[in-house]
């Protein structure tokens, strides 16, 4: 089995044309975590691809895009900004974060 570095990791370019590190790693914890999101690759890339709404985390240099998913479920994910890669994903019942950075303008924004 080969060992497991940090330089395992795939690439998910966002909406906004960033480019987004995803680690094997964490694509793992995400797995084992959160097993309700399905294949965690995919759901991540969904979220960045097409987000309704970015927050502040209250971690520093994190950001949460968010998605909405069948009433009244949202997916997010977690991104830390300066090195840009998810720390995080899952399904959450209400939106996540506090200030919001970015919000697609939509009549079904977040009701």
């Amino acid at each position: 089995m080969k060992e497991k570095t940090s330089q395992d990791f795939r690439v998910i370019v966002d909406f906004q044309g960033k480019s987004v590190k995803i680690y094997d790693h964490t694509i793992d914890h995400i797995r084992q975590s959160h097993p309700d999101v399905g294949e965690p690759f995919l759901f991540v890339e969904a979220i960045l691809k097409d987000p309704i709404l970015l927050t502040e985390d209250e971690l520093p240099n994190t950001v949460i895009y968010h998605k909405r998913a069948k009433k009244p479920l949202v997916h997010v994910a977690y991104v830390e900004v300066e090195k840009s890669h998810v720390k995080s994903a899952h399904i959450s019942d209400k939106i996540k974060g506090g200030n919001i950075v970015w919000f697609k303008e939509t009549k079904d924004f977040l009701t």
